[in-house]
């Protein structure tokens, strides 16, 4: 037998090997009905948690929350929120969750991993009119 054919039966050994590994490492999708599942009931965790560490918090609001594709497990969930507090500001926050899935028979489970965020923003609802050397003072 030529080196060139022991080299080319070498490589597709490999490629056997190789797709063999990648076929059996595919993860199945989630469905769509999942990932509404999972972005409500994250959106809940998220209200109550504010509600319960910032009780004067008030208006809470999810302006947006969407899901990719799981990877190694992961879904990894992005959020947009706000919520108004006493001082006439309203808090508006980015940020992204890591949910490991636990369980995949009968029904899919999934553990909240992390929270993880990543922007701030305060609008004040009254501007607020800020003078050297003054303390700051609602405007009239």
């Amino acid at each position: 037998m030529s080196s060139d054919m022991k080299i080319a039966q070498a490589l597709f050994f490999f490629l056997i090997i190789w797709v063999s590994q990648v076929l059996t490492n595919v993860e199945k999708p989630v469905p769509v009905d999942e990932h509404v599942r999972l972005q409500n009931e994250l959106t809940t965790f998220i209200q109550n948690y504010v509600q319960q560490n910032l009780p004067n918090s008030q208006n809470f609001k999810m302006h947006s929350i969407y899901t990719r594709p799981p990877r190694k497990g992961i879904i990894r969930a992005y959020f947009n929120y706000s919520f108004s507090t006493d001082n006439s500001a309203t808090t508006q926050l980015l940020g992204y969750a890591l949910l490991k899935k636990i369980k995949a028979e009968p029904v899919q489970e999934w553990s909240l991993e992390k929270i993880e965020i990543e922007g701030e923003q305060i609008t004040f609802d009254q501007p607020v009119v800020i003078t050297p050397g003054d303390s700051a003072q609602e405007a009239p």
